[in-house]
């Protein structure tokens, strides 16, 4: 059953940006959360994963795997389609991480259930990598919830990286300023707090999420935060540019 008067900081899609994520921690800490709760990819494509991975531990964020966590640690097959520069990250991001940090990527659950009312999720909650991104498959897994999982109002999940929020006669996506919406009793939702580390919506300011159970509403927050720093780092590893040049685009 749902705790009332529970608010929930959601975060996703991180991927190594520290910058990002410092901007955010930062603007969590003015909301007065009672939970953080991380809908995967922790790492990839950006520089700094230890540090993101210890900002993640020491604030004991709730934290579900991503496919990078996967792709890293082999528990998902690499798909031929997967891009070399991802890959090339992923190698150098192995050698980065301290082995207390590998083996806490390495224990992540690919999803979860909080407080018996909300799943967390990466991809859908049918597939841990479907892309939410067509008005069919948002259907479709809204009735997958509502078929497989009793009691559950509200999937949260990522790897789009692109805020949505979705039930049945709702559908909102353009969310580049701070949007409060309702959450209406009866209906189940799929909600996507955005990217916190790489955007991909045309808006480049990190994105997340405030769960507020009491009061019954949705919250997604635009944070600036320090993109050139965060693109010395992309370029200092020796990554691929295009990595660098996207997060001043959120693309």
């Amino acid at each position: 059953m749902a705790q009332d008067g529970v608010r929930y900081a959601i975060v996703a899609d991180i991927h190594s940006n520290v910058d990002a994520l410092s901007a955010v921690m930062d603007s969590i800490a003015k909301d007065h959360v009672d939970r953080i709760l991380c809908l995967g990819d922790i790492i990839g494509y950006n520089a700094a994963p230890a540090e993101c991975l210890k900002m993640a531990m020491d604030h004991s964020v709730v934290c579900i795997s991503g496919n990078h966590e996967r792709f890293l640690t082999g528990a998902t097959t690499i798909e031929p389609s997967v891009k070399k520069g991802t890959l090339d990250v992923l190698d150098w991001t192995k050698k980065t991480i301290s082995p207390e940090q590998l083996e806490f990527i390495t224990g992540l659950k690919r999803r979860s259930f909080v407080d018996n009312a909300y799943l967390m999720a990466h991809g859908s909650p049918r597939h841990e990598d479907e892309y939410v991104l067509t008005t069919q498959v948002m259907r479709d897994n809204i009735l997958y919830v509502s078929n497989n999982f009793l009691g559950i109002t509200v999937c949260f999940l990522g790897h789009t990286h692109a805020p949505l929020v979705v039930a049945q006669g709702k559908l909102e996506t353009h969310f580049h300023e701070d949007r409060t919406l309702p959450i209406e009793d009866g209906k189940v939702y799929l909600i996507n707090p955005g990217s916190v580390g790489q955007p991909r919506d045309g808006c480049p300011k990190a994105a997340y999420g405030v769960f507020d159970s009491g009061a019954k509403t949705m919250t997604i927050k635009r944070v600036d935060y320090d993109i050139a720093a965060a693109q010395k780092r992309v370029r200092e590893a020796g990554f691929e540019e295009r990595l660098a040049v996207r997060l001043a685009i959120g693309k």
